[in-house]
This record gives structure tokens, sequence and C-alpha cells, in this order.
């Protein structure tokens, strides 16, 4: 026992050093020596010191008091009260060393001072000690230990304090003053810094604009006591929206803001567009469709309050959207290949337009709206003509519009008498003529024989006899032309003598879907040549030995062409010569990554490629996500930080192809990841169920609805097409409405269930399996 109060009184008396080195916090005369005799006095919290009732305030102090040589109450030991921890008061003794008498006496009277900072005044004290410590503390005891119960004191005092201590600017508040004890008649004085209010009555009612210190001055008759309250006014907020401004509609707004007195902001609309983060000063304004309608939108800043001021600060700032510009180039045309084109176009939201062509033709003003082109000889050659009206937007736009016409070149006609022949004189002329582009046509001849019919392209020519003295005839194949085209036109062929022929076709081969097969034929004493197929292709020239044959679209189908090469004898052969080759023809590879799809963030996609004629495939991505089997056509796509971010990204599906093949065959989705969305988001499970789940095809939906409350089912695949739609009023008269949903028809996988209510929108996944009902 004796070791641990020699701690206490250890630490109190290190505190005692501590208090008297900081003799500028004391009170007024109230200065002590600190000497090696001590008496240690607890004040805890529960002694509640007070004057007249009223708790002391931190800061104000305790002191102890004996009486000096001269019969003078001096201090003997003080402590700072803190008021929201226990504390101690050293009581020095004499030291008897010195000359003075610079302490408490053995067993002298300890005397209890309170000094209140509030009101600069000391007061008188008194102590119950607590008798639960062998030594009192009444009196002074070297290395005593003591405690006080309760310490208190009584005297005129005032209490001062408004009604809040922090108000916003032109806000009223209450001051009060209580005095206590004294005469009990008072008079009052209140007083402010910076000046401007003066008061009489002890709880007058204030309105500060400023910082303010409010100061009360209270007369009892005997003593005049004073003490000051202050109050911190925050200004009003203000916010500034900026100035007008004008955007395309193709362009985000930049808003900027300014706000004072105010430490949260946030910008609305009266417009359907949308803000990238409206809780910032400066943000992004996206213009929504109705936006770009009305040629714009109010933007509202609006500056939150700061505590204690309550009122918002607002302020508008007006959109002004430019629309981009459209041009309309007309309607397609067709025209002779002889004759110049009439183009005309219309123009919205623009300032100009110019003219331009992939062909070789001319404009007569390339910067008129209405304008003449004439086209040039490789127009002609191609037969299609794409003109392109390009129309420059109105400030600050600056994205052009395009529109494009084409026009179809109507041929002169194109005539084939066909290959000039030799024959032995028994024989007579087989003609086999083609036309294209004419109404009509006619054999004639520069000789004397005569035709089997004039207006059949195969005919038959039966030489007379100043043809066979001359050894040689001309026959014409005449032919009208078709409008817009005018004007007859023919082509001839001669007969001469041909020999025995013979030919080789080559050997079979093998070709991609998109390439042509180069034909090198070999023939021998001939006098013409013709390649023709079993299929619906094409050859760059049937008539020649060397020639590309371009397959068409049931060889495509097929995949396979027999082609034939015919020999035209030379006199005096009688018989043709004819050989075969085989073209097989590989597919090009195919892709399809499916269509766009949107995700919340957190999920999965599960990506479902297509492919064909492929001898591998690979998934890839824009973005940072991953794939758990790129190889594979169906997948999961596993979203990355950076997709995220980016609101999606671009999954791509290749398509290697098989040889000789060489193109690949790449498709891109679109995958949306919403960060963002304006659908008042509500748990499904409280308003939607859905059973069984999983099912085999047939599914009950239960919807909580308002009788006579309008419901929309809608059900979507795992690539976001909708697949289901309904829309009904509910009559359920227990606010349960039932529909059921049949999948049967439909593959196995995740479905989503989207319910459309007049107050909120609620979705929900489903699992069509193999297994349930």
């Amino acid at each position: 026992m004796k070791s641990i109060i020699k701690i206490f009184l250890s630490g109190f008396f290190a505190l005692g050093i501590f208090s008297a080195s900081l003799a500028q916090g004391l009170p007024p005369g109230w200065d002590y020596s600190a000497t090696p005799s001590n008496h240690i006095i607890s004040i805890p919290l529960t002694a509640e010191p007070n004057i007249n009732g009223y708790l002391l305030n931190p800061g104000d102090w305790i002191g102890v008091f004996y009486t000096n040589d001269d019969g003078i109450l001096v201090c003997g030991g003080a402590t700072e009260w803190l008021g929201d921890q226990n504390t101690g008061i050293i009581a020095f003794g004499d030291d008897a060393f010195t000359g003075d008498k610079d302490g408490f006496s053995s067993g002298e009277p300890i005397a209890y001072r309170f000094y209140s900072w509030t009101v600069e005044k000391e007061y008188e004290a008194e102590a119950e000690c607590n008798d639960g410590l062998p030594i009192t503390c009444d009196s002074f005891v070297s290395n005593g230990l003591s405690g006080c119960d309760s310490i208190w004191a009584n005297g005129f005092y005032i209490v001062a304090s408004a009604s809040q201590d922090s108000v916003c600017a032109g806000d009223e508040i209450q001051l009060l003053v209580e005095p206590s004890e004294g005469s009990g008649n008072y008079t009052y004085n209140w007083t402010s810094e910076p000046a401007g209010f003066n008061s009489t009555i002890p709880n007058p009612f204030a309105m500060p604009v400023e910082n303010t210190s409010y100061s009360i001055s209270v007369d009892d008759g005997n003593e005049v006591l004073e003490m000051s309250v202050f109050v911190e006014v925050f200004p009003e907020p203000f916010a500034d929206a900026g100035s007008d401004m004008t955007i395309c509609e193709d362009s985000v707004a930049t808003v900027t803001g300014e706000i004072e007195n105010s430490s949260t902001s946030f910008w609305e609309t009266e417009g359907d567009g949308t803000f990238s983060n409206p809780d910032l000063q400066e943000t992004d304004y996206v213009p929504g469709a109705q936006d770009i309608s009305n040629g714009g939108a109010v933007l509202n800043f609006t500056a939150q309050p700061v505590s204690p001021c309550t009122v918002s600060a607002a302020d508008y700032m007006e959109l002004n959207i430019i629309g981009l510009p459209n041009v309309d180039a007309g309607d397609n045309q067709i025209v002779c290949q002889d004759q110049p084109v009439q183009i005309s176009a219309t123009l919205l939201n623009a300032i100009e337009i110019l003219w331009t062509t992939n062909g070789d033709g001319t404009f007569q003003n390339p910067t008129q709206i209405e304008t003449v082109y004439t086209p040039g000889s490789d127009d002609i050659l191609s037969g299609m003509i794409n003109i392109l009206a390009v129309a420059q937007p109105l400030a600050p736009c600056q994205t052009q519009s395009q529109d494009q016409l084409e026009i179809s070149i109507a041929y002169l006609p194109e005539i084939v008498a066909g290959d000039d022949q030799v024959i032995c004189e028994t024989q007579n002329v087989t003609l086999a003529g083609t036309v294209e582009n004419t109404v009509d046509y006619s054999w004639t001849t520069n000789g004397d024989g005569t035709f089997d019919n004039v207006s059949n392209l195969e005919t038959v020519y039966f030489p007379g006899s100043d043809d066979m003295s001359s050894g040689e005839v001309e026959i014409t194949l005449n032919a009208e032309a078709i409008s817009p085209c005018l004007g007859t036109y023919a082509d001839h062929l001669s007969v001469v003598i041909v020999a025995e022929p013979s030919g080789n076709a080559g050997v079979d081969a093998t070709i991609c879907e998109t390439g042509t097969l180069q034909l090198s034929g070999m023939a021998t004493d001939y006098d013409e040549i013709l390649w023709s197929g079993d299929g619906d292709g094409t050859f760059d020239d049937p008539n020649s030995l060397n020639t590309n044959y371009f397959p068409g679209p049931q060889d495509l189908i097929n995949l396979a062409v027999q082609i034939q090469l015919t020999v035209q004898p030379l006199y005096p052969c009688s018989n043709q010569a004819a050989d075969d080759m085989l073209l097989n023809i590989i597919k090009a590879p195919q892709a399809n990554a499916g269509e766009d799809f949107t995700i919340q963030v957190g999920e999965v996609y599960l990506a479902m490629g297509e492919a064909e004629s492929f001898s591998s495939m690979l998934w890839t991505t824009s973005g940072d996500g991953v794939f758990e089997a790129p190889t594979n056509p169906e997948t999961n796509y596993i979203p990355g930080d950076q997709d995220i971010d980016n609101a999606g990204a671009v999954l791509s599906l290749t398509a290697e192809p098989i040889n000789p093949c060489v193109a690949t065959a790449v498709d891109d989705m679109l995958l949306t990841i919403d960060t963002v969305t304006d659908v008042k988001i509500i748990n499904p499970d409280k308003y939607i169920s859905v059973y069984p789940n999983p099912a085999k095809g047939i599914f009950i939906i239960e919807i909580q609805a308002v009788v006579g409350e309008t419901v929309q089912i809608y059900v979507y695949d795992n690539m976001g097409q909708e697949i289901f739609e309904c829309a009904y009023e509910n009559q359920a008269q227990d606010g349960i409405s039932r529909k059921i949903v049949d999948l049967t028809g439909y593959k196995t996988g995740v479905y989503v269930v989207q319910v459309v209510l007049p107050e909120s929108t609620v979705s929900k996944k489903i699992l069509k399996s193999d297994i349930g009902f």
C-alpha cells in the first residue's frame, strides 16, 4: 500500500511542477512555489465543481490557499479544470530551509478558491472530503493523499449563451444571460463586435450577417460581470451555370459551373440528355433525341448550402444545338451511254454542295444543286456510275453529309454474228448469232445465198453460186437499239474452209469461290473454238483458248462445274472436236459474331458465333477482357476493367479459309456494358417470380401489379434478340398477374424476362434446359 501511495504522490508531484511551469495560465495573484513537501488532493469528475450550481467551464481554475507570515491568504497550489477527466491539486508545504513561510504548515486548514476566466472573477469554495481515504482534504498533511467528493462555490455569477453558435447569414438567434446570487436586482447591457447591436433585456433576439462577438454586462448594483458569446455566420451559397453555348448535334457540351459558399453542387436538365457526372462542377452533357429535335435544352446548375444554411442557389444556361447537314442526291437514273445526265439535290442544314464521282466523267458545275454530268469512257465501260453529293455543315458542326445516286448506263446494241467459218463447198453455213440490248434483229448477206429464217439467231445459210465462185461470203446480223438508245447496228462474219480440228481443255482444277479459273486450252487445225460449261458462270472470251471462267451463283451452290472446249473444224473436216475438264469450287469462309448486345456490370457475356467453310476460328477483343475458349464458336467473354471503364468492347470472330482460299472472314459485334441507367431499378424477386426455373419450355410468370395497370412482358435471347412480346391490362383482383410463356421451340440456354410496369422495369433470368417440365 505504501508503494502505491508513493507512486500516486510522485505522479501528482510531477503534475504540480508542470502546472507551476505554466504560470502564464494561472489566474492573477495565484503564483505559488513548488516545495519538497506536498499534499495531493484528488478532484474526480463526480465532484462536479460548480458555481451556484453551474459546472466550472473547461479552462477555469481550482486553487488551495494558506496564510502567510503577514496573515494573508496566498496560493499554495492550483490546477486547471479540463471538464472531461479527473484531476488533482498538489498543495505544497512550507519549506523549512527558506526564511519565509512559502507553503502550508502541518495541520493548517486548506482554503479552496475557484477562478472563472469567463467572468474573470475569483470565488471562495467549499469542499466535502472523501471519507474513504485515510487523510482529510480540510487540512494539510505532508506527503498526504486525500480527495473531494464534491466542491462548490457561491457568489454573483453569470452564464451567457446563444441559441445557435453558427447560423446562416440573416437567420435569427436568441441570446440569453442567466445571473445568479448577487443582489438579485440586475440590469443588462448587450453590445456586439462589430458594433451595431444593443439590448437591455436578458434574452434578446439578433440577426447577424457576419461573424459576431456578443458581449453582456450584468450589474447587480454592487458589482458588474462581463462575458462574451461568439456566433459564427456562414454566407448563403451562390451558383453560376456559365454562359450559353452552341454545339453540333453530334457533339458533347462541356459545361463548367462556379459556386461560392457551397461544398456540393449538381446539374439538371429540362431536356432528355444525360450528364456524365451531374455532381461535378465541370462535366459533359450528351444531348438526347428530343434535345436535338427541339434545337437545344436548358441546363440548370444548383449549389447546395453549407450547414447551417438550408436554401440552395440555382442558375441556368441555354444549350443551342445545330443539326447535322442532310443531303439527298436524288433518284437513281438510267441513261443511254451517249447521253448526258441531269442531276438535282435537296439540302438541309448545309451551306454548300459539291458533286463528285468515282468515274471519269465531268460536271457542268459541281457546286450547283442542279447540274449536268457527262459520262466518260470508263463510266460507259463499267455500266454503272456512283455520283456523290457532299454537303458542308453549318458552324459549329464539322461533319459533312453525303448521299449517293447510281447512274445505270443503257448500252447500244451488242451484236455477235458469229465467228468466221470455213466449210466444205458441199456444206451449209450454220449461224448462231447473239444480240444484247436490242428489240429486233435480222440476217443479211453480200452474197447470193439464202437463209432458212432471217429472223432467227440460229439459222442456216445456203451459199449461192457466186459465193462458191468467190470462195467466201460475208454474212451480217443487224439489231435495233432499245430506248433510251436509238439507231440500227450490225456485226459481220465471213465463211472460209476449216481443217479437221483437235482440242484439249486442260486438267481438272480447284479454285476458291472468290477466284476465277484461268483456262489454257490447246487446239490444232481449227477455225474457231468455244468454251462452255454446265453451270451459270461466264467466260472473259468464250472464243479464246486462254480465257478466265467466272463462276455463277448456281456454280457456287453446286461447288462443281463441267467445262467443255469445242473446236470448229477446218475444211474438209466435217466433225468438231471437244474436250472436258472438271472445276471444283471451295467456298470462302463466313463468320457471324452475333448481334450487338448489352450486359450489366459484373455479368459474363455468352458469345454465340457462327462460321462456315473455315479451317479454324478465333475470338478477339478490342478491350482487356478474356474468352474462356477463344477457338470455340460459343464461349463466355469475361469483361475486364478497361471494358467497364469504356462501357463496352468490340468482339471479333475470325474464320480462316480452306486452301486455296486465302481471305479470312471477320465479323464484329458491339458488347455494351451498362454502367449508368435511367431505368428505376427495384428488387426483381419482390415483384416478379418465374416457375418452374429451369424448365424445358413452359414458364409461368407471376407479377405484382395493380388492378387496371398495364403490364408489358418481353423475352430476349442471349444475343439480345426479342423472341416474345405481349401487353395487357391486369384484371387479377388479388394483385398477382399470371402469364404463360412457351419457349418450347427455342434452343436451350439463358433468356431474360423483362416486365415493364408504369412506374418500374424489372428483369429476371430464366434457363431453358433439357430437364424440368
